[in-house]
This record gives C-alpha cells, structure tokens and sequence, in this order.
C-alpha cells in the first residue's frame, strides 16, 4: 500500500557558514505534511505518524543542530525544516516516519531518492513515502490438521493505520518439518503427530508472525478386514490379498491409520506386513488386523489339494 506523503526538497546556491566555499554548497529546504486527525481524503503520512526522521548524504557541513527530527504538531499540517551548507551536486534525501515522537521503534513509512543540488540554482523533489508492515497476521492460528492434510496457511500485513497492505512478499518457515513442513507459499503437509510452528516474514519491513500448526490422529475404534472370510486351495490358490479398514468412533474411515497383520496359526497360514496371506498347511486360522486397541479379523480355511478331510459328528 502506498501513501502519498508529500516531501518538497529544494536547493538553492548561496546560505552562510564558511566550512565550504559558497560556490560549493547550497540549502534544502524540506516541508512535511502530517494529516489531520481524522485524516480527510488521502493521507500524504500515517495518521499513526509522531515524527519523521530526515537524512541527508553527504550531510550539511556542519552538521545542523535540531532539523533532522520534525516532530508532529497537535493538529497536524505543514511542518518545514532548512539544512544550510549542503555540498552541491547529488543529494541522497532518505525520509523516516515513526508513530513515535522521538523518532525510536518501528518506521511506519519510509522514502528515499537523489536530488542534485546545482551551484547557484535549486532543485525541487517530490517523494512518496511508502507505508511499511508494522504487523504480520498468519492465519488460522492454530492450524489443526491429521496426518497427510495438506492445508494452506495465509499471512497478511498491516500498517501502522491498520491497513491491509496489498502486494507484501512473505518469506515462510517452519521449526519441524518432521511433523508438517511448508513451502514457500504457506501450504503445510501433514506427516505425523505433533507440533510446528510456521512463521511469515515480511520481507520489506522484517515484521513476521507465527501460528500453531498442530497434528493430531484421529483414534482407531474398530477394523474390517476384507474379505471376512477366505478359502485357499494350494497349490492351485496359495495366496489371498486382505484389506483391513480403520474406523473412529463415528465410523468414519481413518485412511492413515497404521495397521499391523498376524496370524493365530502360522502352521495353516501366514500374512505378510501388507495383508498378503499365504497357506501353509490344512486347517483354519484367523488374519488378524490391528490398529491401536482396535481389532478386526479375517477366517481363513486351508485345504491342500490331493487331501481328505473327514469331518466326524
């Protein structure tokens, strides 16, 4: 966001003091607008604006007594300032605003630019003031997310008005990218429980803020195994594929929930890490799947080819 505080510079030749030849040096002459309380129309400043901090470079020789601090008056308007014995030629003019009136804290409004102070003529310079960040928001503050959201984060940043400033450039970190890390446009990945923090520099003024990103999983309630039931024919079935489904309290699937495969009887049937069932020998087993203190199962019955199985009743 840009404020239109209106800085005229002039230069002239000539101007007392006997530490450069009068050819040589000139006068600048500075009139700052401070608006009113309320501001009406455009603020040429930030109506939070105290003080504003004048520097010249190369600085008058000598140096001036009081002009560089222009304090703000009770009811705002034009304040003007004189720096005699500036050197002629290329002037650096660097204009500060503080919502301080002495010129300390944060600069609320910043502009700079070059004015040539010519021998015996003057010059004139109208300069811009930008409004700079004086607080950066990161929002939502906390961030809760499960494991493998994705979810983005928004910074904003506000003048000293409390005005949102259009077009700031963020620069984003996190403390723990083994819970969520974030790229550098805020969105924040999930990877497993715990906490971050995520933190927006703005990358004008070096104001940044941080929210809470918090990584919780949700708990396991139950466990379908599927099929729930499976029959094996080696050599010509050996194997089965199972699918176990984790669930909350609320039967709603928790698709990151881990699971954990075994077998009541590995002389009949064994499961691999990813529910991949193999037979063994002749008989009947349970797959067990394993989330938590959550359990589903699966029955599984063995009949091994060019066998008998006689049942007696």
């Amino acid at each position: 966001m840009t404020v239109t505080a209106v800085v005229v510079g002039l230069g002239c030749g000539g101007g007392g003091g006997g530490f450069l030849p009068a050819a040589k040096r000139g006068t600048v002459e500075m009139a700052i607008i401070f608006p009113p309380r309320p501001a009406v129309g455009p603020a040429v400043l930030p109506v939070a604006t105290n003080s504003v901090r004048i520097t010249l470079s190369p600085p008058p020789v000598p140096p001036p007594a009081r002009p560089w601090l222009i304090v703000r008056p009770p009811e705002g308007g034009n304040v003007g300032t004189t720096f005699d014995n500036v050197p002629a030629g290329p002037v650096l003019i660097v204009v500060e605003a503080f919502a301080t009136s002495d010129g300390t804290g944060d600069v609320i409004a910043w502009a700079k630019t070059n004015v040539e102070v010519p021998v015996g003529g003057t010059a004139s310079v109208t300069m811009i003031t930008q409004a700079l960040a004086v607080r950066v928001k990161v929002s939502p503050d906390p961030l809760n997310l499960e494991p493998s959201d994705v979810a983005p984060l928004t910074a904003t940043a506000y003048d000293a008005d409390g005005n949102i400033l259009i077009g700031a450039t963020f620069e984003w970190a996190g403390d723990n990218d083994a819970v969520a890390p974030v790229d550098e446009n805020g969105k924040v990945t999930a990877h497993t429980d715990g906490d971050a923090h995520v933190t927006a520099l703005e990358t004008r003024s070096g104001k940044f803020g941080t929210a809470l990103v918090q990584v919780r999983s949700r708990v396991a309630n139950s466990v379908v195994v599927d099929p729930a039931e499976r029959t094996l024919y080696p050599p010509s079935e050996p194997t089965a594929q199972m699918s176990a489904t984790v669930y909350d309290a609320l039967g709603v699937a928790i698709p990151y929930a881990p699971v954990a495969w075994s077998s009541t009887d590995e002389t009949v049937a064994t499961v691999d890490d990813n529910g991949r069932v193999t037979a063994q020998g002749d008989g009947s087993c349970q797959i067990k799947a394993t989330s938590g203190a959550a359990e589903g199962v699966s029955y599984v019955n063995v009949y091994v080819a060019g066998q008998v199985n006689v049942i007696v009743r």
